[in-house]
């Protein structure tokens, strides 16, 4: 037996799905865009923009305000190009634009869905806490790509997917002021073939 009249369930349904493609519309929208990287410093704060709070729940599932976490995420290249692991990346952080952090920070890969893949390694993130090599100067280059390189670089080798176009997430916890204010950004992850 159905609760309601045939109309008032298709009414129904049908604002189920158009609150669901309005919440996808929004994807793009909830941050500022800077260098390829989306990135928002207004996490939970959403005030009466409803549409804005729902899209932040559906992708993100909630998160931190920018006092406690930042999380710039990425789907393209500094270039406006997508991610595709039939490609090679590189993310190159000066020694004074490292991520500016009272905890820590790390950079993790995922499917299009924003799900973590299989790597080729046992390496789903990497981050200030691993065994990292830097340059002489103290920057960083981070290796992003489906293969393997050679030498001391693997240390700085987050895995892409075998196949396919991914998403990089960055992720800052405790940031320092310099994030909340917009001083610092990420640098664009740069594709080299």
């Amino acid at each position: 037996m159905e609760l309601f009249r045939p109309w008032v369930n298709h009414a129904i349904t049908d604002g189920v799905e158009a609150g669901q493609q309005a919440i996808r519309a929004r994807e793009a929208d909830l941050g500022d865009h800077v260098n390829g990287w989306q990135v928002t410093l207004d996490m939970g704060r959403y005030g009466t923009r409803y549409a804005h709070r729902a899209a932040w729940t559906f992708f993100g599932v909630g998160g931190n305000l920018i006092e406690g976490a930042c999380y710039p995420i990425t789907t393209t290249d500094g270039n406006g190009d997508p991610l595709d692991s039939s490609h090679r990346y590189t993310l190159h952080l000066d020694s004074d634009g490292l991520p500016p952090v009272n905890a820590f920070w790390s950079l993790t890969m995922y499917d299009p869905d924003t799900y973590l893949v299989a790597k080729a390694i046992d390496r789903y993130s990497l981050g200030d806490r691993s065994e990292l090599t830097y340059a002489d100067d103290g920057s960083l280059m981070l290796y992003i790509q489906r293969e393997q390189p050679d030498g001391s670089t693997e240390t700085n080798w987050p895995p892409a997917p075998s196949k396919g176009r991914f998403k990089v997430a960055l992720r800052l916890y405790s940031p320092k002021p310099e994030v909340a204010q917009g001083a610092w950004q990420p640098p664009p992850i740069k594709r080299v073939d």
